[in-house]
C-alpha cells in the first residue's frame, strides 16, 4: 500500500483515502467552525531578567569612574585605560560595596600579561610602560598611590 494517496475524501473531520486507510488530521488545532485555537504566549519576546544586585552596582561605579575616563581619552595612549580597568575591578568589593586598597605589584601583574590585539598581534607591556599608566591616572586625579597600595582617589567614594 502506498503512503501517498491520490483521492482523498473527506468524512466529516478525517480523511479516508481511497484505498479505505485513515490519514493523519491536521495538527493544528482548531475550535468548531473551523476558526484557530489561540495559544497564549506564542509570538512573544522572552522577557530580560533583571540586573543582578553585583551588576547593577558595577553599573553605577563604571558609569561614574570608567566610561568618562574613556569618553575623554579614547585613544588609550600607552594601556592607560586597561590600567583604569584593571584597578577599577580590583578596589571595588562588590558584596560590601566599598572601595578596597590593592596591591601595586597585583596590579603590575595584570597589566604586564601579554594580550592579543584587535588585529591578531600579541601585545606585551614594559613595567615602565605600567609605570607610566599609574602615573598617568595619579595626574588625573583617577587613583591615589601610597606606598605599595593603590586606592581609588576620594572624589569617586560616593560611586
Amino acid at each position: 500500500m502506498s503512503l501517498l494517496c491520490r483521492f482523498v475524501l473527506r468524512h466529516g473531520g478525517t480523511k479516508i483515502c481511497h484505498e479505505g486507510r485513515v490519514m493523519p488530521t491536521s495538527k493544528h488545532r482548531r475550535k468548531a467552525g473551523g476558526k484557530s485555537v489561540k495559544h497564549p504566549g506564542r509570538g512573544k519576546l522572552p522577557r530580560e531578567r533583571p540586573p543582578s544586585p553585583d551588576m547593577v552596582v558595577w553599573g553605577r561605579f563604571s558609569s561614574a569612574y570608567n566610561r568618562p575616563f574613556h569618553r575623554q581619552w579614547p585613544d588609550n595612549p600607552g594601556g592607560v585605560g586597561e590600567m583604569v580597568d584593571i584597578v577599577s575591578a580590583a578596589v571595588l568589593d562588590m558584596r560590601a560595596v566599598a572601595f578596597r586598597a590593592v596591591d601595586k605589584s597585583e596590579t603590575f601583574t595584570e597589566f604586564l600579561e601579554p594580550l592579543e590585539d584587535e588585529d591578531g598581534t600579541s601585545v606585551t607591556r614594559t613595567p615602565e610602560q605600567a609605570e607610566a599608566a599609574l602615573a598617568f591616572l595619579v595626574e588625573q586625579a583617577m587613583v591615589v598611590v601610597e606606598g605599595e597600595l593603590i586606592s581609588i582617589h576620594p572624589r569617586f567614594s560616593t560611586c
